[in-house]
């Protein structure tokens, strides 16, 4: 489980900052189901834009979410070091628990519950020989995992009202859900050289269908 996951992330994955962060977030994608990687990132049709949907969708979206969060952290100086890290790696996990099995047909609703809880389940209960500061680390793993949770903003129950998420309590929470909830829209556009995501002048780059 998970090793495509790493594959077609790496490029998202090198970006993080703390060597113990991304120790841990590739551990969590290893713990998540490749088949991820083969589905669109609205399983219906009816959301995201074009380059989300059919097949690597999903990671196409996981790719252009980061991207967003990114320009949101440009705005805001503290956003460097570890504090880059929180919600940059957020955005890598937010949607991981859409699919946790093969050939499953539609996404989970309540993926920001079902992946803030993985991410809960990777706490450190002890120091191990990379963990510096456990504790900071099971600190910065449960901002994580609020930011996963809220991501879906005020849509946070579905049809029936079953709680499929949780509403946003601080700024951080906020600009993970913005950075999706832009990411994520019909009109958004992005360009892509296979599923790598590319600046609009650079001559090799083609939407990918």
């Amino acid at each position: 489980m998970g090793r495509r996951l790493l594959k077609e992330l790496e490029t998202e994955l090198n970006k993080i900052k703390n060597p113990e962060l991304k120790i841990l977030t590739k551990q969590i994608l290893l713990d998540c189901s490749d088949f991820n990687c083969d589905m669109g990132a609205s399983s219906s049709g009816k959301y995201h834009p074009e380059f989300d949907l059919g097949p690597g969708g999903l990671i196409r979206h996981t790719k252009t979410t980061c991207r967003s969060i990114e320009t949101i952290m440009k705005m805001w100086p503290q956003y460097d070091g570890t504090n880059w890290d929180i919600p940059y790696i957020s955005m890598i996990l937010h949607d991981m628990c859409k699919y946790t099995k093969l050939n499953q047909e539609h996404s989970h609703q309540d993926h920001p519950l079902l992946m803030a809880e993985k991410i809960r389940s990777f706490k450190p209960t002890s120091q191990g020989d990379w963990f510096l500061d456990y504790k900071e680390l099971a600190e910065n793993l449960e901002k994580i995992a609020q930011n996963v949770e809220t991501h879906m903003s005020r849509w946070d129950t579905d049809r029936d009202e079953n709680k499929i998420g949780e509403k946003p309590k601080n700024m951080e929470n906020a600009f993970c859900a913005i950075a999706d909830m832009i990411s994520s829209q019909k009109y958004f556009c992005a360009f892509f050289n296979g599923n790598d995501l590319v600046d609009i002048n650079n001559k090799d780059w083609k939407i990918n269908k």
